[in-house]
């Protein structure tokens, strides 16, 4: 039998040398950085988006309900003098914060949303809806025979506030307010022109959430003048429009029945 021959394959072991290593590691960060900026963008992007949605969508819920406050309290006008038998008005609603809002919705970042002339006109205001309510008796001895004998008014007053004055023993009632979430504000205007508008100026933002702006800074919100003074400070930082996380509407609602209280 033949030997058998053992065959040597060298092998190359000198690894790899510090400038590979180092070569190596710029391709990689290189490649990481752009990509992990990305990312961060991506999930900043999501974050102020989903805020901007939830405002929106919260806005949305407030004013569908003003509006059907406004649809469902409507009635047939009074069949014998002509008269409507309800009506709503605003009647004043003292509120430490009405400045601060008509300061908010006529700032620079707002857009021109409210103009000095609706500064003047706008107030913290309570709608009220007055309800004639007729009183009937009937003959007893002719019980088809009905005789209207009296006529008094209910009323219940709807307020975007979030406090309700003292003693009003339920005549007031909230506008749909999560408080637990959102700041939610606002005023009210009549159009002075007889065209029977109701204006509504809204203001939402996240409550008491801790808030990283675009330029690294955190801000809360727990009252109105919070976010003034937030949008005194974007101002002051040349930014030129709203951020996501503040949310301010300007909406009409035509109204048959709405007095100037």
């Amino acid at each position: 039998m033949s030997a058998m021959r053992h065959i040597h394959v060298p092998h190359d072991e000198r690894g790899l040398t510090l400038i590979e290593v180092l070569a190596a590691l710029t391709i990689f960060f290189a490649i990481l950085l752009p990509l992990t900026s990305v990312y961060t963008k991506g999930v900043s992007l999501y974050a102020t988006t989903r805020t901007q949605t939830d405002l929106r969508n919260e806005a949305d819920f407030v004013l569908g309900d003003i509006m059907r406050t406004l649809r469902e309290h409507r009635e047939p006008d009074n069949p014998v003098n002509g008269s409507p038998v309800s009506s709503f008005e605003l009647e004043n609603y003292p509120s430490d914060s009405e400045e601060t809002l008509r300061r908010i919705f006529s700032h620079r970042l707002a857009g021109g949303m409210m103009d000095e002339t609706a500064r003047s006109a706008v107030q913290n205001a309570a709608l009220v809806y007055y309800r004639s309510v007729k009183l009937v008796s009937r003959d007893p001895n002719n019980q088809d025979e009905e005789k209207i004998t009296q006529s008094s008014v209910s009323r219940v007053g709807y307020v975007l506030s979030e406090t309700l004055p003292a003693g009003t023993n339920g005549l007031y009632q909230r506008f749909p307010i999560q408080d637990d979430r959102y700041l939610i504000d606002g005023l009210f205007e009549m159009t002075t022109d007889g065209s029977q508008k109701l204006i509504v100026y809204l203001l939402i933002a996240p409550r008491g959430e801790q808030i990283t702006t675009s330029d690294g800074e955190i801000t809360q919100f727990r009252t109105v003048e919070d976010v003034e003074a937030e949008l005194n400070r974007l101002r002051d930082a040349n930014e030129n429009k709203l951020p996501g996380y503040i949310h301010l509407v300007r909406t009409e609602f035509a109204v048959n029945d709405l007095i100037r209280g």
